[in-house]
């Protein structure tokens, strides 16, 4: 399960380093099923919406939905707390939010929301990301790693 944390983590920073681009205001939407990497009886899809202004990153909110059946069903409130402390403690920065929510009996979302033109030099630092790319790379590199993007 870190494995998959700090996978996450580092697609995120790789979404947001430095780059240029020309292309206009966008959003740019990509979504992966982890289901196969989870233990069985976690299933999760991780969605990205990436907010393009002026050819740069603006804003960024990764979604990441869980469902939790057989023997994890039954430890539904720890698999939710612990995954909404992890996230909350790896972006605890000022520019990004983390929430989490319970979307079902068995289902839970945590969204990790960065305010990219809000964040320090030092956030930028600390999460690895010192600018933004454009959307033609981020497309590009979000669907080499398996992402469906439109």
């Amino acid at each position: 399960m870190k494995k998959i944390v700090w996978s996450l983590v580092f697609i995120m920073c790789a979404i947001m380093i430095t780059g240029c681009g020309a292309e206009a205001d966008k959003t740019l939407s990509c979504s992966k099923d982890f289901s196969s990497s989870m233990p069985s009886g976690v299933t999760m899809v991780q969605e990205y919406d990436i907010e393009f202004k002026s050819g740069k990153v603006d804003t960024m909110k990764m979604v990441m939905k869980f469902e939790l059946s057989g023997l994890y069903a039954s430890q539904f409130d720890t698999m939710f707390n612990t995954m909404k402390s992890t996230y909350e403690n790896q972006y605890n920065y000022d520019g990004i939010t983390v929430t989490a929510s319970k979307t079902g009996d068995k289902t839970f979302d945590v969204v990790v929301f960065v305010d990219y033109k809000n964040i320090s030099d030092a956030t930028k630092t600390a999460i690895g990301a010192k600018g933004s790319e454009s959307y033609s790379v981020n497309k590009t590199q979000l669907e080499q790693q398996g992402y469906t993007c439109k």
